[in-house]
């Protein structure tokens, strides 16, 4: 008697088991039930597969060899895929997620996403990856581990992905008016993202910041005259999350200024300070473009404390 190998994917039914009799006499009628060895992982196996013979009754005229074979549990495939992820410069990193595909249930197997460390502009993207518990359950899978980018953004990456957003609101907007107020808002964020204006990411030039802060403002404007006008179709919390996010950049290149100015006039840089907490009262009492030009402020004066 000798049982088939076998095996199957974890997680799935055990296919049915198979082996050969030879030598027994066909009027003695004797069959064979396969069976193995039990256990479902893969750190497990292989298990045994082994037959049992009747009828009882006939077997006494055998001299029978007792076959086994192998019973294998492979892994069964699995991945798991971090979601990419951003912040802007300075804040913390927001909760990272994914998706796991392929998993049991009943395993409750759960990832812990964390990053590359790294907190600058210029060294990102860095690296998501993820971390799958627990390890007893996960052996028992072909895991494929995938990574994903986390981007840390400047003000022009901000700035950047807004004036995106607010292209691909556009393409939705059929209103006259609407489209109109919006293409001016992002021919002047546009304007103010011009790279002959900024040194790098978190840096307009001396000589050209208070135009990007000035570009910035007019868009914040035309936004919030569709907020004004009560006509707009678009929501105004959509209108008003866009107008926050460019006075957030605008803060963003005043504290920046000031962190780079730490260790000059220490006069300016308390008035400088006091300017953004002129801009943060003013963005609360939602008056955007009175905090645009309190951040402006805080960024010329810090400019003044460095040199």
């Amino acid at each position: 008697m000798t049982p088939n190998p076998a095996g199957k994917t974890y997680g799935d039914a055990d296919p049915p088991l198979s082996g050969m009799l030879t030598g027994f006499l066909a009027t003695d009628g004797v069959t064979a039930v396969y069976a193995r060895t039990p256990g479902e992982t893969v750190a497990g196996g292989p298990y045994t597969v082994f037959a049992t013979l009747g009828p009882a009754s006939v077997l006494g005229n055998y001299a029978i060899a007792y076959g086994l074979a192998s019973f294998t549990i492979v892994p069964r495939p699995a991945s798991v895929t971090p979601n990419p992820a951003s912040k802007a410069y300075g804040d913390p990193d927001p909760p990272l997620t994914g998706t796991l595909v392929g998993f049991l249930a009943p395993d409750g197997v759960t990832a812990a996403y964390t990053r590359t460390p790294g907190e600058t502009v210029s060294g990102s993207p860095y690296t998501i990856m993820a971390t799958l518990l627990p390890a007893a359950a996960v052996g028992n899978y072909a895991v494929t581990y995938d990574t994903a980018p986390f981007t840390i953004l400047g003000v022009r990456g901000l700035k950047g992905s807004l004036r995106a957003d607010l292209k691909a609101l556009r393409a939705s907007v059929t209103d006259k008016k609407d489209g109109k107020e919006l293409d001016d808002a992002m021919a002047e964020l546009t304007e103010a993202l011009l790279p002959r204006l900024w040194i790098d990411e978190l840096h307009p030039t001396p000589k050209d910041g208070a135009h990007v802060f000035q570009e910035e403002k007019d868009a914040a404007l035309e936004l919030r005259e569709l907020v004004k006008s009560r006509k707009s179709a678009i929501p105004d919390t959509l209108l008003l999350a866009f107008v926050d996010r460019i006075v957030r950049a605008d803060r963003l290149l005043a504290t920046v200024a000031i962190g780079d100015a730490r260790g000059g006039d220490a006069r300016k840089l308390d008035k400088a300070s006091d300017e953004v907490q002129k801009g943060d009262r003013e963005r609360l009492q939602g008056d955007a473009e009175g905090a645009i030009e309190h951040y402006r402020s805080a960024w010329w004066l810090a400019l003044e404390a460095a040199s």
